[in-house]
């Protein structure tokens, strides 16, 4: 039997939970690795889409399959399994405050059970080598750097070593030349695992997107590379390239 893809999105209409709207269907089959880019003008029907393709939000309509299982179907047990697969970020990447960077970073293997400390601790290591991390383990998140909680973030989501990483814009808080300390870690991490980024950095999904979904206010446009976004004819995406021109060099 073969094995059942990721995310699989049949005509599913998120709602928008800040203000209460619907929003328009999205269909989506998610491979196994690969990065996908959410584009679009609006940072929280981004947000939106993104949460509903994680299975944190409940869907309005249609049918979200997860790793073969329906959203609408499965059980809370089931749920709290499947999630293990789904690792998420928040566009604030939340770090809990009381607890110092490694505390942070060993905290869902050490809760689901999956690693004892010492073998966590040196996970923790590993991703944040690979993420060019210098950060002070020792220190709360508030000592730390905005690039520094970024790359603890998505360690902390990546120690379980999910099937799927979903990052809702982790590059808002950080400088344009800080980006290639993520870049790198999210290209070796799509080419094992799917990465699925809301992001309004066009040079990322240029030189990285294996697939592009836009989301414009009333439709949701499909591209399957850089070329093709750029190539449309879409009065939306012309706007939101003409937008961005400058600041990626585009």
């Amino acid at each position: 039997m073969a094995t059942p893809l990721p995310i699989r999105a049949n005509a599913v209409v998120p709602r928008d939970e800040v203000r209460g709207e619907k929003l328009p269907a999205f269909s989506i089959e998610l491979n196994t690795s690969g990065t996908t880019c959410l584009l679009g003008s609006d940072h929280a029907t981004l947000t939106a889409y993104l949460r509903t393709m994680a299975g944190i939000d409940a869907i309005c309509g249609g049918e979200l399959l997860l790793f073969g299982e329906s959203l609408q179907r499965i059980g809370q047990l089931q749920w709290q399994q499947l999630r293990r697969q789904l690792g998420y970020v928040a566009h604030n990447a939340p770090l809990l405050s009381v607890l110092n960077g490694m505390e942070n970073l060993v905290l869902p293997a050490l809760y689901h059970k999956t690693m004892n400390r010492r073998d966590a601790e040196e996970a923790a290591r590993q991703l944040l080598a690979a993420l060019h991390c210098q950060a002070d383990l020792n220190v709360l998140p508030a000592y730390l750097t905005p690039l520094e909680r970024t790359q603890l973030a998505i360690a902390r989501a990546a120690i379980l070593d999910p099937a799927v990483l979903f990052l809702d814009e982790p590059y808002h808080e950080l400088d344009v030349h800080e980006h290639a300390d993520l870049n790198d870690f999210l290209r070796l991490w799509a080419q094992e695992h799917a990465l699925v980024i809301s992001t309004a950095n066009l040079r990322f999904a240029r030189q990285q997107a294996d697939r592009i979904i836009f989301a414009g206010a009333q439709k949701i446009l499909y591209f399957d590379s850089w070329e093709a976004f750029v190539r449309s004819g879409d009065s939306a995406v012309t706007d939101h390239l003409q937008r961005y021109r400058d600041t990626y060099h585009l």
